[in-house]
């Protein structure tokens, strides 16, 4: 992609929330050969424009995230529910750090949560349902109280 039309695709990205329902509307219809349907936000259709436009210029989805949510669409149609992780597990052991204030912090993965040394960071979950988000916050949570 040249930068002419990098350019120009963050100036009509730029220019999508300054537009009204029915521009938004019509921009829809051209990008998605279909219209829109009548009760999307104006908010909701600034953001699906906006996707389309830079997936259009960028490519779509790779091959792994399409399986992953037709998985999970497959899922919550037939359970109602969705129960597919999308976050990778984090094996025992894994070092996770962070520096706040000017200190180090670290936190271990263990089978049973996290740890702390010294102290142990309750989780909620064992170590093989751990995703890095949850991991981060036992981390926070270490920080904090460990932080006067």
């Amino acid at each position: 992609m040249t930068a002419r039309h990098r350019d120009a695709g963050r100036e009509a990205l730029a220019r999508l929330p300054m537009l009204g329902l029915d521009e938004l509307r019509q921009e829809w219809r051209r990008l998605n050969k279909a219209d829109a349907r009548p009760r999307l936000s104006r908010d909701l259709l600034v953001r699906a424009v906006a996707y389309r436009m830079q997936e259009l210029a960028l490519g779509g989805l790779r091959p792994e995230p399409q399986r992953q949510l037709r998985q999970i669409a497959m899922e919550v149609k037939q359970t109602g529910a969705a129960t597919t992780r999308l976050r990778p597990l984090l094996p025992s052991g894994t070092r996770l750090m962070r520096e706040w204030r000017g200190r180090r912090y670290e936190v271990v993965v263990l089978d049973a949560g996290f740890s702390h040394p010294g102290k142990a960071a309750r989780t909620g979950q064992s170590c093989d349902r751990a995703t890095a988000r949850s991991a981060l916050a036992a981390l926070d949570h270490v920080v904090r109280d460990l932080t006067p």
